[in-house]
């Protein structure tokens, strides 16, 4: 439990919801620390205990992790000034496998996320304020990126906006849109998606110096809900679902 009280950063994925015992995996910081990478542990929902704590995987700072919608494979974000996405197979004893792993074209890789049908893989890279997209293979391992976009622009702090600072990215339940939340410029950039490729729309806004990190849909998607780091705020869109573009509500 010392190393759970040590994780730089974690995210819970559960690999077996309808079961008693559910599959954890932790995803840390390895630099400058003891960490060797991504951990799993059993978790017993019933009492809440975590028991059989192990290595999962070595990794380098794999921050961000994300499960494929069938469970057989777990995605990490490797951040490193020449960052990338890993692939792993998870197994049936909580072990992982690597597959294989990508470069993001960019630095500082902070978050992956997968799409519905787990066709695509999406990546963010805080430092280079960049965007890649990966179309996955049939084992879930990992083509090269189809497509990358690199950001621009900058926001009112001086110090943490000096330019643009993707933190995270996800795609629509329909495969028509993807989202980037882009800290460094305060925009909710919006793409329209097709065969791989990114095509810029117009952007959401978040109030000036709020900071967007992460976003999340409602049910029906219908409405989208960003959290602001640097403006410690929720600002609230709804989402028109044939054009894609978010529309503020609230702050």
């Amino acid at each position: 439990m010392q190393l759970l009280r040590t994780l730089a950063c974690f995210l819970t994925l559960m690999t077996a919801a309808q079961s008693a015992e559910q599959r954890i995996f932790f995803g840390t910081y390895t630099r400058g620390s003891s960490s060797e990478g991504i951990y799993s542990a059993s978790f017993d929902p019933a009492s809440g205990e975590l028991r059989d704590l192990q290595l999962a995987a070595q990794a380098h700072n794999p921050s961000y992790l994300a499960l494929s919608p069938d469970g057989r494979t777990l995605y990490a974000a490797e951040e490193a000034d020449k960052a990338s996405v890993a692939a792993f197979r998870v197994e049936k004893d909580g072990l992982l496998t690597r597959l294989d792993e990508q470069p993001t074209d960019g630095r500082g890789a902070c978050h992956v996320s997968v799409d519905a049908r787990g066709c695509h893989v999406f990546a963010a890279n805080y430092s280079s304020g960049s965007i890649a997209v990966f179309p996955g293979a049939e084992n879930g391992a990992l083509q090269p990126a189809s497509d990358t976009v690199q950001f621009s622009g900058s926001g009112p702090d001086p110090k943490r906006q000096k330019e643009p600072h993707a933190h995270s990215i996800y795609a629509s339940r329909d495969h028509r849109f993807v989202y980037a939340c882009d800290l460094g410029t305060d925009e909710i950039r919006t793409f329209r998606f097709e065969d791989g490729k990114l095509r810029a729309l117009a952007s959401g806004k978040v109030p000036p110096g709020a900071g967007p990190r992460h976003l999340v849909f409602s049910e029906d998607e219908r409405f989208a809900y960003v959290v602001n780091e640097m403006g410690l705020s929720v600002t609230a869109f709804s989402r028109d679902a044939e054009s894609g573009l978010l529309s503020l509500l609230q702050t």
